[in-house]
C-alpha cells in the first residue's frame, strides 16, 4: 500500500534516537565519575557511612574535632562576703520594699559597735529621714513595724499617707540619756531608733509630744495607739512621760529581754 514503507522507516528512526539517548544518559555519569579523584587512604575526614567498613588502614589517625566557640562573658564583680544571717536579713528587708545598704562594721572605743550594720533610708517608698544606721536585725524590726503598723495606722487616724519618718537618733556610741559614766545605750550597738515625728503626703506634720489626760485629737490618739502597738515588736518602748529625756520622741529598741519594757 502506498505510504506503508515510510511509516516503518520513521518508527525505526525514532527507536534509534531513543536508544541513543539512553546510551548517552549512561555514558555521561560514568565519564564524570572517571574525572573525580578518589580520596587516598587516610585522607577522609568523615566516618564510614552506615553499612560500610572502614578500609582506610590500621594506621589511620582521625583529625581532632574542634570544640564550638563559646561566647565570651564578662565575669560579675565579686560580692562582699556576708554571713547567712545578714543575707537572710537583707532579703527580708527587700521583700518589705525597704531601701537599705550594707555598711562596713562599726567599731568604737569600749564595747560600742555593730558587726552587721545597714543604712535604712526608705520603707515602701516612704523616706526614713535622715537615714538610720542600725543593726540589720533592728532595721528589719523597724521596717516590719512601719509597714504593718505605723503607716496603716497613720493613714487611718491622721487621714493621709506617710511621706517620711523623722528620725531623732540611731547608732551612736554613747551612754544612756547621753549621761557621762552611764551604762551604754542600746544606740551604742545599733539596736535602737528614736522617732521624732512624721511628714504626711498632704503636707501636714505630726510630732511626738507630752499628752494630757483629756487630749483626744487625732494626733494624740495616733501617738497612744502607736506606742501601744510598738510594745512587743520592740523590747523597749519609751516616750513622753517615761522621763524628761523622752518628751519629744519615741524610743524603740531590740535589747534582749525576757519581756518587753514599755513606759
Amino acid at each position: 500500500m502506498p505510504g506503508h514503507r515510510p511509516v516503518a522507516v520513521n518508527r525505526s528512526r525514532a527507536g534509534l534516537v531513543r536508544l541513543g539517548l539512553v546510551v548517552a544518559m549512561i555514558a555521561v555519569p560514568q565519564a564524570l565519575n572517571a574525572q573525580v579523584p578518589r580520596d587516598k587512604p587516610g585522607e577522609g575526614v568523615g566516618a564510614p557511612e552506615q553499612g560500610q567498613a572502614d578500609v582506610s588502614g590500621a594506621g589511620r589517625k582521625d583529625l581532632p574535632r574542634q570544640k564550638p566557640e563559646t561566647p565570651q562573658r564578662s565575669e560579675p564583680a565579686p560580692e562582699v562576703s556576708r554571713s547567712d544571717a545578714l543575707s537572710a536579713c537583707l532579703a527580708a528587708l527587700s521583700d518589705l520594699g525597704a531601701r537599705v545598704r550594707p555598711l562596713e562594721a562599726r567599731e568604737a572605743p569600749g564595747d560600742c559597735g555593730m558587726t552587721e550594720p545597714v543604712a535604712l533610708s526608705a520603707v515602701g517608698g516612704m523616706r526614713i529621714s535622715p537615714e538610720a544606721e542600725l543593726s540589720c536585725r533592728t532595721a528589719l524590726a523597724f521596717a516590719t513595724f512601719a509597714a504593718t503598723k505605723l503607716f496603716p495606722m497613720a493613714e487611718e487616724t491622721l487621714s493621709s499617707p506617710v511621706a517620711a519618718v523623722r528620725v531623732a537618733g540611731a547608732y551612736e556610741c554613747r551612754g544612756r540619756n547621753r549621761q557621762s559614766g552611764a551604762q551604754l545605750s542600746e544606740h551604742a550597738f545599733g539596736r535602737a531608733i528614736d522617732v521624732r515625728g512624721l511628714v504626711l503626703e498632704n503636707g501636714a506634720r505630726w510630732d511626738v509630744r507630752p499628752l494630757e489626760a483629756g487630749d483626744d485629737d487625732a494626733g494624740a490618739r495616733f501617738q497612744r495607739a502607736l506606742r501601744a502597738a510598738a510594745c512587743g515588736p520592740f523590747t523597749t518602748v519609751l516616750g513622753p512621760g517615761a522621763d524628761a529625756y523622752h518628751d519629744d520622741h519615741l524610743h524603740f529598741d531590740t535589747k534582749p529581754r525576757r519581756s518587753p519594757y514599755c513606759r
